[in-house]
Order: structure tokens, then sequence, then C-alpha cells
């Protein structure tokens, strides 16, 4: 399942990341992929692939439904206009 990155920011997937998670949680994924991983925020956006292989690296078999929760809420959102969510 690939996250699109079509008119997305790395606001949307830390949004999607707390939706999935929590506020905390989607805050420490996104430093670890940046200070561990090497991936940066417009990596996480260009690079979609590269975001779900390291997702599954660090989450193991809980990455897939994470993955699968974010696709939801960037599918759920993108039916909405922009100024309906936060």
């Amino acid at each position: 399942m690939a996250i699109s990155k079509k008119g997305k920011s790395i606001e949307d997937i830390g949004r999607y990341l707390e939706e999935a998670l929590d506020k905390v949680t989607a805050i420490l994924i996104l430093k670890t992929l940046k200070l561990i991983y090497r991936v940066n925020e417009s990596e996480i956006i260009s690079n979609p692939d590269k975001f779900e292989s390291v997702m599954k690296i660090m989450l193991g078999h809980s990455a897939k439904d994470i993955l699968r929760n974010i696709h939801e809420c960037m599918t759920m959102h993108s039916s909405l206009p922009h100024s309906e969510y936060p």
C-alpha cells in the first residue's frame, strides 16, 4: 500500500500518524526517522516507498496496521476541503 505524495505535506503525515497512534508516538516516530534512519521530512513526502520500508523496519509487523491507518486517514481527508480539518 503506497502512501501517495500528491498534495501532502509533512504536517499532513504527522497528523495522520497522530490519528493512527497518538501525538507523542507520532513525534517520536518522526524524530527517529530523522535522527536514526536519516530520512528527512522532504524524503517522507518525495519517497513514500522509503518511508514505508523504514516504518516496517522500526515497527515490525505492527507497521502494516499503522500504514493502513495512515492511508485511511489520507483517503478520508482527501475527500474534504482542506479548511474542514486542522
